[in-house]
């Protein structure tokens, strides 16, 4: 979101005052990216979803702890307007500034143990094991409650072959700290934001994950956004420019002599 946010989904009309969301019903689960050894990036910056649009882009899901399918509301928000928090409680968005037909982000909004999640999901369907990835976003705020110091927890986990899926609270996700999207708070309670302004958002640059173990041929890499519940309300907190680089390892041995010749080629071949 880099101007006014606005999100939306097919159906029942709620909300009033400044903001009016639509809710969808549930759709089927987005399928993971691929990673198929030669394009090792994937980056995401929302807009593809327009002023209008109730499924999130491809490889990303959202829902309650397990995320069930890529469906999302439209909120269309008025910085400066007073945030009505019952209005947005435990919703998820696509979410961009009024007027801003292209700029979009994904956001959400908890409400008690019922914690919201956006999930990114990978499939390895390359040869290589890997044991280092880099991820960068955005986090943006584009409304603030009563509560300070709202987060989005972020996590990881590798799931086995043909598992596309954890819950959020499993065990098998590992926190990674610096990657957490701590909301920055800096203007008045009880208001609506503009989360494209530079003290509503926090830029993480890509950061190194050394994975726990390595991802292997036909698993899944998972990366969750958690709100965490506050102890007070809930704020709006979202990520946009989502960016990650998988490091693929040096070819070895006198197989890899070979596969190194033409590596550089078929990378720029992407």
């Amino acid at each position: 979101m880099r101007e006014k946010l606005l999100k939306c989904v097919g159906g029942l009309v709620i909300g009033a005052g400044a903001a009016s969301l639509l809710v969808g019903a549930g759709s089927a689960s987005a399928a993971p990216l691929s990673f198929d050894g030669i394009t090792t990036q994937f980056s995401e910056n929302f807009d593809s979803m327009g002023p209008t649009g109730t499924s999130a882009p491809a490889g990303y899901r959202v829902g309650t702890n397990t995320p069930e399918g890529p469906t999302v509301a439209v909120l269309d928000v008025t910085p400066g307007n007073a945030y009505v928090e019952g209005d947005h409680l435990g919703k998820l968005y696509n979410v961009g500034i009024v007027g801003a037909l292209s700029d979009r982000a994904l956001s959400v909004v908890n409400a008690g143990a019922n914690r919201r999640v956006i999930e990114l999901a990978i499939t390895n369907d390359s040869a290589f094991s890997i044991s280092t990835v880099s991820v960068g976003y955005d986090g943006e705020q584009w409304g603030r409650d009563g509560s300070t110091g709202d987060r989005l927890d972020f996590r990881y986990a590798i799931t086995p072959t043909g598992t596309t899926t954890l819950a959020d609270n499993s065990a098998s996700f590992v926190n990674v700290d610096t990657l957490d999207f701590v909301a920055p708070d800096a203007g008045a309670i009880n208001t609506l934001y503009d989360a494209n302004a530079a003290a509503n958002r926090v830029t993480f640059a890509g950061t190194p994950i050394a994975l726990a173990s390595t991802w292997d041929p036909g698993e899944t890499l998972i990366f969750h956004w958690t709100d965490i519940n506050s102890t007070s309300l809930n704020s709006g907190l979202s990520i946009d420019n989502v960016v990650v680089n998988v490091t693929v390892p040096e070819p070895t041995g006198l197989i890899g002599l070979g596969l190194a010749a033409v590596w550089p080629l078929l990378r720029r071949r992407r």
